[in-house]
């Protein structure tokens, strides 16, 4: 909607549901007493918004990001990281109320994972896993397990029926699958290095593991996908990578590599088991898509670079390879660019910008 152009209002961390409704942003408003940071709602169709969270200092989660926010599947809550004298809130909002947030859980560091349909909340708190159900209080957290601090996020699998986690030993860790909240029925599936990362694939049968076998090296070195039920395990990048994302249907992987000499990220995609490996683009990714990379087996549930049809990626940065069929030069600053997963259409520049992401829908 086309309002008065304002210089001391900034939106962060544009956040679509699911549903494709509405989206979640965090707002910083600079004043002579200083800076409001709110988590605002809004409604794309109208252009209406909503302040159903103010902080009660000016204060980031991360690098670039003033909050964490993250919906649930059914669009109706909203969930998200604050940063407060007491430490890191993870607080959820019904958005279909007038309620005021409740306070999930307080502490640092914390990784949290929605389950299927909105009822369930998997979290990592410092060294223990935990599960919450709908609605919060105080009673319905529950911990699970003390695991380390081997991995961030731990996964609820797409129809809310098993979780994953890993637990650290003294040089290497496991990846377990438990029935969700049954610690009691864990089976390990797969030996890793620490530290790790894994994901779901969408279809719930696959798990896309990230490890470092040198504990030396800054980044992962490789990703292996694993069958859920265990045996099968195949390796589909085997080099230093910082981010992995499944695509919406489950048949390709898009990771992100570091190239450390020449400073640069570059995007591949590759079938599940590493064939038909394409390299899309070379980037120096923004301030805050980094973030993104840096997090990503958090981001990769709240904010998706995938097309809804698995066709097209999204990113934010500065491209490093000058396109030899374009005429002119490129504006200087960060851009958005739209990547062809199949590789063969160059990537097309979009308009200038810090982040993007695709709706669910």
């Amino acid at each position: 909607m086309a309002q008065p152009l304002d210089l001391d209002t900034f939106y962060y961390w544009p956040t679509w549901s699911p549903d494709g409704t509405k989206l979640a942003v965090s707002r910083v408003e600079a004043g002579v007493g200083g800076a409001a940071v709110t988590v605002e709602v809004l409604d794309p169709s109208i252009g209406g918004s909503r302040t159903v969270y103010q902080n009660e200092v000016a204060s980031l989660v991360a690098q670039g990001a003033p909050h964490y926010l993250y919906w649930s599947p059914d669009s109706k809550y909203l969930a998200f990281l604050a940063s407060t004298p007491q430490g890191f809130l993870l607080l959820a909002v019904d958005t279909q109320s007038q309620e005021p947030p409740m306070v999930v859980e307080t502490g640092a560091p914390l990784y949290f994972h929605w389950g299927a349909g909105g009822q369930t909340m998997l979290l990592h708190v410092a060294n223990t896993v935990k599960l919450a159900e709908i609605p919060f209080d105080p009673g319905s957290l529950s911990n699970l397990m003390d695991v380390g601090q081997g991995f961030r996020v731990p996964a609820l699998s797409p129809d809310g029926s098993q979780m994953v986690y890993s637990v650290s030993g003294d040089e290497r860790a496991q990846v377990f699958v438990a029935e969700t909240g049954r610690v009691e029925t864990a089976r390990s599936v797969i030996d890793v290095g620490q530290p790790n990362a894994f994901t779901w694939a969408p279809g719930g049968m696959e798990i896309a593991v990230a490890d470092r076998q040198d504990p030396s090296t800054p980044v992962f070195d490789r990703l292996r996908v694993i069958a859920a039920a265990g045996g099968e395990v195949s390796t589909a990048v085997e080099e230093s990578l910082v981010a992995f994302f499944w695509s919406p249907v489950g048949d390709k992987i898009a990771w992100v590599v570091l190239d450390p000499e020449q400073q640069l990220f570059r995007w591949k995609v590759s079938g599940v088991d590493g064939s038909d490996s394409r390299e899309l683009f070379s980037y120096r990714p923004s301030a805050n898509s980094l973030t993104m990379l840096n997090f990503f087996d958090q981001y990769a549930y709240s904010h998706s670079p995938w097309s809804p049809d698995g066709r097209r990626l999204v990113v934010a940065g500065t491209q490093v390879e000058h396109f030899a069929r374009r005429n002119g030069d490129t504006p200087g600053g960060d851009r958005v660019y739209i990547l062809d997963a199949a590789g063969v259409e160059s990537p097309r520049e979009l308009a200038a910008g810090i982040l993007a992401f695709w709706s669910w829908n």
